[in-house]
């Protein structure tokens, strides 16, 4: 909905001047729609890979791990480090670097929003 929306957005005095000057239809995908869209497209990104950090109880219950740690995610693999396994010295360290690379995450993330809806504002 989020892209639509976007799209929707899109003016359309862009797409005629384009179709004046020639422009067929992936050109103005390319020239105009990806660069209009471009941002949410970042945001979405960065919003993912937060996401990704976030997931401990899928693989915890669907698969223990998977065959051979196919479906362990950072957040489990600390679970397993801590809790299962009992070395809680290595599941700090990697709870502290999956802290760090969200603090980045999220900083770039409110960055580039923030450059987003000054644009648009």
């Amino acid at each position: 909905f989020l892209y639509y929306t976007t799209i929707q957005s899109i003016p359309s005095d862009l797409y005629e001047a384009a179709t004046i000057d020639g422009a067929g239809f992936f050109r103005k995908l390319w020239h105009i729609g990806l660069p209009q869209i471009s941002g949410l497209l970042i945001l979405n990104a960065v919003r993912q890979i937060i996401g990704v950090f976030q997931i401990l109880q899928e693989p915890m219950v669907l698969t223990g791990g998977g065959p051979n740690n196919a479906s362990t995610s950072v957040g489990y693999q600390m679970y397993k480090y801590g809790f299962v396994e009992g070395r809680v010295g290595q599941a700090l360290a990697l709870g502290t670097i999956t802290f760090v690379i969200l603090i980045v995450a999220t900083v770039f993330y409110f960055n580039i929003n923030k450059k987003i809806e000054e644009n648009q504002g």
